[in-house]
């Protein structure tokens, strides 16, 4: 019987139904081996700690770690099949592409149609031409290396689309043109060196991961080369290369370890950590011991993992991993405004359309096609056209704009800053270090340079420091506005908390700089937590002690959603004050107690709110109808300057000699 008749049948009434009824709830191992029960619930858990991570559940913030065991689990069972197959001399490659033909494209490319239709209704040019490009990239297994040169999806930033997961599957597919004329390779070769052959590769995979996760981690992350270790490991598995577990024991201790690992990754990692090189080897070493403790026999640990929803979900964990990332993306995209996705509420709402979209899916599509009657070169032939049309409709779409023929123009014009390029006005990679920077792209003798005439003013901070510059560089055309900021960076005299290349700016600044070249004003702008503002008196109080004025630059008002998309959303519905509806609550509260703090310091609190919202009614817009911030908080170029020049009016940045001290910056 097959795997999935086995898991839907239900007992029959008769003498033994209640303890038939009782054990349906687990799914029985057959004797002779064969299906496995525990490895459709490992698949489970890891699609289960995607879904989490993705969904923002904190104490899962290393759930990214679920795609590693789908690596481990998908070496293991093709890699066992391939070898198996090696061994009793009827290896066919042709035969093998069918089958991952029909295992992988017709779930995919349902997911892929769907996600373009549902684009067309819901995404603003911009994002409809990127997530064009996305479909092509994923329909021709190529959506990591798109991943690799635009998104940061790790961070669920930058131009992530609906279909930036599939990068993952884009690594198997690479990965799978290359194993199996290698393993026939070898296997002509030199059969009984197989498996040091195996060893040797993914060894060169991992030092290559290890290696890359120091030099440049996105790199790393989503390249096959520096991911294949983690295939080639669960390869490692496959009888015949380690040897058998004889001991009930010693199986059960080592698929507890395993979990362990699994479950102490998921919980300690977060998207700072960096990923995959070493830390990768904790999650993946934990894959492969659960799935090793259960190759040569049953513990009580495979009993429990063949319960039957586990097992369930397990059954759908591909068409649940292809489902899941669009359905979050469309919510944040278009719905989140109206609640926050961190509510529990909405999870567990979009973990229910998950759910549903995945059980249809795998119902009446996967099942159907994985072992559908036809003939193998109909199946190659109708996924080649396949293919090719998905591409060629992704990259229409980016050609031709994300077709902006479906909104008004002026829907068009204010949507276009949700796609805002702001790395040349921050100067990123040069004077503000991005997320995937580090300190040795700071260009301290372009940020840093004096000029001999004019007074010198340092910008510090993270990104909300960087989107001044522009705007004071322009409005304080008299003065020397050097920059040194970096991302998720505060400034300090030296924190255990702070990122290598923020202690590294830091020490660069106060320790090496400053002491040497006094600026007359140090201004300081990040975006801080509420109360946290020990970091910021050591800071201010240094500087003082050095004779600098310090500025403190309060954050400008911020939106529950992008603000381009609420203009947009407003424009194109009519809600004149749809903006004020969703600005974030408690900023007021927040920023009174910053200006207290500051101001007990000694320094000075410009209130850049105060200045963007005169009578608690915020400018969202210049004169022309551009928009004053490109997302929830920072700033455009244009709303650069016209903050600028407001605080630069009321005199925020006025020398001793004419410092007015305006009402709003002693308030």
């Amino acid at each position: 019987m097959s795997t999935d008749a086995r898991l839907l049948r239900r007992p029959n009434d008769g003498p033994e139904a209640s303890q038939r009824a009782a054990e349906w709830w687990f799914v029985r191992r057959p004797d002779t081996g064969g299906y496995r029960p525990d490895i459709d619930t490992l698949r489970a858990i890891a699609v289960g700690l995607v879904i989490a991570f993705h969904l923002g559940i904190h104490r899962l913030a290393g759930g990214f770690i679920g795609v590693d065991v789908f690596f481990v689990i998908s070496g293991f069972l093709i890699g066992s099949q391939i070898l198996a197959e090696l061994r009793e001399g009827r290896f066919s490659i042709v035969k093998f592409y069918e089958r991952r033909v029909r295992r992988i494209l017709p779930a995919l490319f349902v997911v892929l149609i769907a996600t373009t239709l549902m684009g067309f209704f819901w995404l603003y040019p911009g994002r409809y031409a990127t997530l064009g490009t996305s479909l092509a990239a994923a329909a021709a297994s190529l959506e990591n290396l798109y991943q690799l040169t635009t998104a940061d999806f790790l961070a669920g930033t930058g131009a992530s689309t609906a279909l930036s997961h599939t990068w993952s599957l884009s690594v198997e597919e690479q990965f799978y043109v290359v194993l199996p004329p290698f393993l026939m390779l070898v296997w002509r070769i030199a059969p009984r060196r197989i498996g040091l052959a195996l060893v040797a590769v993914a060894a060169g995979s991992l030092t290559l991961s290890v290696l890359g996760v120091a030099s440049d981690a996105k790199t790393a992350y989503f390249l096959p080369q520096t991911r294949a270790w983690e295939l080639f490991l669960g390869i490692l598995l496959a009888p015949g290369f380690i040897a058998r577990l004889t001991s009930p024991w010693l199986r059960a201790g080592c698929a507890l370890l395993g979990l362990t690992l699994i479950a102490g990754c998921a919980v300690a990692y977060d998207s700072s950590t960096p990923f995959p090189g070493l830390a990768a080897l904790p999650p993946c070493l934990g894959a492969a011991l659960v799935v090793l403790a259960h190759r040569d026999g049953e513990t009580p640990i495979s009993r429990a993992m063949s319960f039957r929803p586990l097992v369930f979900l397990g059954l759908i964990s591909y068409s649940l991993y292809l489902w899941h990332w669009p359905i979050v993306s469309f919510y944040s995209e278009h719905f989140a405004f109206n609640a926050a996705p961190s509510s529990n509420r909405v999870r567990l709402v979009l973990l229910l359309l998950m759910l549903g979209a995945s059980t249809l899916s795998w119902r009446f599509v996967e099942r159907p096609f994985r072992r559908g009657p036809a003939p193998r070169s109909l199946v190659f032939t109708w996924a080649v056209a396949a293919i090719v049309a998905a591409v060629c409709i992704g990259l229409s779409l980016a050609a031709f704009g994300g077709l902006p023929q479906r909104f008004p123009p002026a829907v068009v014009r204010m949507a276009s800053y949700l796609d805002y390029d702001s790395r040349q006005q921050f100067r990123t990679g040069s004077c503000f270090i991005g997320p995937r920077q580090h300190f040795s792209d700071f260009a301290s003798q372009t940020c840093l340079k004096r000029e001999a005439a004019g007074s010198t003013l340092l910008l510090m901070g993270d990104s909300y420091a960087a989107h001044l510059y522009a705007g004071l560089a322009e409005t304080l055309k008299d003065r020397n506005v050097l920059q040194a900021s970096a991302d998720n960076c505060q400034p300090d005299l030296g924190s255990a908390k702070a990122s290598a290349d923020c202690a590294q700016l830091n020490d660069l600044i106060f320790r090496r700089d400053l002491p040497a070249n006094p600026v007359d004003m140090l201004v300081v702008a990040t975006r801080r937590t509420p109360g946290d503002f020990s970091a910021l008196g050591r800071v201010i109080d240094w500087a003082q002690t050095h004779g600098m004025i310090v500025v403190v630059v309060g954050a400008p008002p911020e939106y529950d959603d992008a603000l381009p998309a609420l203009l947009a959303r407003s424009a194109l519905g009519g809600e004149q004050h749809l903006a004020d509806l969703h600005r974030s609550s408690g900023q007021v509260e927040a920023d009174q107690d910053l200006a207290t703090f500051v101001r007990s310091r000694g320094a000075r609190f410009a209130d850049s709110r105060a200045a963007l919202c005169p009578n608690d009614a915020c400018l969202t817009v210049t004169a022309d109808g551009r928009p004053l911030q490109f997302d929830k908080g920072h700033l455009t170029r244009e709303g650069s300057r016209l903050l600028a020049r407001r605080l630069v009016a009321a005199g925020a940045f006025a020398t001793p000699a004419r410092d007015t001290r305006p009402d709003h910056l002693n308030r």
